[in-house]
């Protein structure tokens, strides 16, 4: 066997020149008793005198089946070879199947003594094949005929139609090696010759050679352990046995010993071998075992180092194609070991000048002095890692703000092998939060101001306002109908302007006040704020009739007084934005996936066309005339300013003439 071949090739080319020699076997011994017939050889025709002969008929139908055995197991499908080994089984199907039609239903085809007369004995249906042969040749027939078959279910049938005539086969071979005749001989004139017999033997396991993807050749052609076990077992112990009980027999035939003692010496023998066997195989069985898991274990070695292999690759070029990032190894003493082209970028170094270098060069003089970067070793090594974020070092001497990660790297022994640090510049991100917080201290100072604003025109700008309001009212009530139509008219104008322009003003004070004043989240019951702002606006639900509900309202976390303003501004609308008949409004809260109560306020007034939803929320966005409604414009762009200072969202739902839903959502208190 070749060094490169694994045992499994080497069977499977064992069994192809087995299942050949054996079609010539067949043809070979077949031709032989044909020749015998002829020239009347004994020899030929029953191997030994005194043996029984093999029929004319008998040696024809061997002939054809070693012929169809060796052209279908030669040459594939298609071929003309092929085909006519298939005419070849068809041919030994028949043979079989129409003598045993003689055989059963009594009448004679003429097929027994076709070639040749044998009339030398005067026996009941002279020429016909022993009944034994008749079943054989119908099975060998059937299996050759399944052989290469298209269908592997159909193919695998080939070898169960061989067993038959194997198990046949044996029985007579034991029968003639033994001398036990009825083991060969059905009658006195249907037995079964012994090279008729040997010959069955071998086209069947020819059979299962000439196939060694199904059944048991596929097993035993195998590189498994199966395969192992089936090489060595099958073929030496139904020999040793045979020829045991041959020896034994022959024994006590010659009077060495008694009955009882050769049985008893073949019974002790076959178990020795039997144990022998098992043992051998047990010992392939547990060195292929071995095999098997030292090959495992070098497999899993060889994936994982080559695994290994490629995630360093992978990590390497990573590393390297980080721009961002300086990325450095370093050994236990803080040289450096690798580089990427982020340390390039960020510390203007190329690989052949930083590495070898005390990773030090990136610290300012001072902290060098004081031992800064090997302070932050010793820190990474008991810590587990060490973060800083100061002032470092390029290669031109230039400074940048850096921020700095060192992470220790050990072996599976836990001993140091050396330190990971990352860096980047965050120069940029320092100056971004120095802006910020220059714009945070403006913007205070604008809210301080806006707040003093506020406070200044909460009172100087009331005030003249105040006389105007009084004396245009005094105006009013003193010369009303005293003067033209004219003068009344002018008068109501402007008492009318005065009024608007103080509530302008305080429409405006409140939405400012929301804006610079602190909001303080306290814990509130919302339905007290509710019922607050119901009482506010207590005289327009008298006037109107309205009709206010609400459900079971949470506890959040709100500033109370702006909650009041929102209830108050919300449900106001809904009184005031009417059409003919009683408003009514309800209140409603539920908690939301975010842990959040979402508030909704429903109304059944006017309603609000879509394209305007967001159109209300601006400043002094009104959608109706002052004839028609009075108001600033102001109200909604309060809530909105309300809800999102309490970290939150306003929306509207609504259709004209359908009425409307505020909705808003509120932190609930823990």
């Amino acid at each position: 066997m070749s060094p490169h071949t694994t045992p499994g090739q080497f069977y499977r080319a064992l069994l192809k020149r087995f299942a050949r020699t054996g079609a010539q076997f067949s043809i070979a011994v077949g031709v032989a008793v044909v020749i015998g017939w002829f020239l009347g050889s004994v020899t030929l025709k029953s191997v030994l005198p005194g043996f029984t002969a093999m029929k004319m008929n008998t040696a024809c139908g061997l002939i054809a089946a070693g012929a169809s055995l060796w052209m279908l197991h030669s040459t594939e499908p298609g071929f003309w070879l092929y085909r006519l080994g298939r005419v070849l089984a068809v041919f030994v199907t028949a043979l079989g199947g129409m003598t045993l039609a003689e055989e059963y239903l009594g009448f004679d085809l003429g097929i027994d003594q076709l070639i040749i007369h044998d009339d030398l004995l005067d026996i009941p249906n002279p020429g016909r094949m022993a009944l034994t042969a008749e079943f054989s040749f119908l099975l060998i027939g059937m299996a050759l005929l399944s052989l290469k078959a298209s269908s592997s279910y159909s193919a695998a049938w080939a070898h169960w139609l061989a067993v038959p005539p194997l198990l046949i086969s044996t029985l007579v071979i034991v029968g003639y090696a033994y001398g036990v005749e009825s083991l060969y001989q059905a009658s006195v004139y249907n037995s079964m010759a012994l090279h008729t017999a040997i010959v069955f033997f071998i086209l069947a396991l020819s059979v299962w050679a000439a196939d060694f993807k199904h059944g048991f050749a596929l097993i035993a052609a195998s590189d498994t352990a199966g395969g192992v076990v089936s090489r060595w077992l099958l073929p030496i112990i139904p020999v040793t046995l045979f020829f045991l009980g041959w020896i034994g027999l022959k024994g006590a035939q010659a009077g060495l010993y008694g009955f009882q003692f050769g049985m008893a010496l073949i019974v002790l023998m076959g178990i020795t071998i039997c144990v022998i066997a098992v043992a051998w195989t047990a010992n392939i069985l547990h060195n292929t075992d071995i095999v098997r898991k030292v090959a495992e274990t070098e497999v899993i070695n060889l994936n994982a180092a080559l695994e290994l292999r490629r995630s360093e690759e992978r990590f390497r070029l990573l590393v390297r194609g980080v721009k961002d990032y300086a990325i450095l190894m370093l050994d236990p003493k803080g040289l450096i070991a690798s580089w990427n082209e982020g340390t390039e970028r960020i510390n203007g170094y190329k690989a052949d000048e930083i590495i070898g270098e005390h990773f030090s060069c990136f610290y300012a003089p001072e902290d060098r002095a004081s031992g800064k970067p090997e302070a932050a070793l010793l820190q990474a090594v008991s810590q587990g890692e060490f973060e800083e974020e100061g002032w470092r070092l390029r290669k031109d001497s230039s400074g940048f703000w850096a921020s700095d990660s060192i992470t220790p790297l050990c072996n599976e022994n836990g001993e140091l092998r050396g330190f990971s640090k990352v860096t980047r510049d965050i120069t940029e991100r320092k100056k971004a939060e120095a802006l910020i917080l220059q714009q945070v201290k403006e913007l205070s100072r604008s809210n301080e101001d806006l707040a003093q604003f506020a406070s200044v025109a909460s009172h100087d700008l009331q005030e003249p306002l105040r006389m105007v309001i009084r004396y245009t009212q005094l105006l009013s009530r003193k010369y009303q109908g005293k003067l033209d139509a004219d003068a009344d008219e002018l008068i109501a104008f402007a008492v009318d302007g005065a009024n608007r322009m103080h509530q302008l003003i305080q429409d405006l004070l409140t939405y400012s006040r929301v804006g610079t004043k602190e909001t303080m989240l306290l814990e509130i019951n919302s339905d007290d704020a509710l019922q607050q702002a119901i009482m506010n606006l207590r005289g327009a639900i008298e006037d109107s009739g309205a009709q206010v509900t609400h459900d079971r309202l949470p506890h959040v976390l709100a500033d109370k007084s702006q909650l009041i303003q929102l209830f108050q501004n919300l449900v106001g609308n809904a009184i005031k934005y009417q059409k003919p008949g009683t408003p009514k409004i309800h209140v409603s809260a539920a908690m939301n996936g975010a842990k959040k109560w979402n508030f909704s306020v429903t109304d059944n007034g006017l309603g609000i066309d879509p394209k305007n939803f967001e159109k209300i929320f601006g400043m002094f966005q009104r959608l109706h005339t002052r004839e028609e409604f009075t108001g600033t414009g102001i109200g909604l762009a309060l809530c909105k300013k309300i809800v999102e200072r309490h970290g939150g969202g306003i929306s509207v739902e609504s259709q004209p003439g359908l009425g409307s839903t505020f909705r808003f959502a509120l932190a609930g208190a823990e």
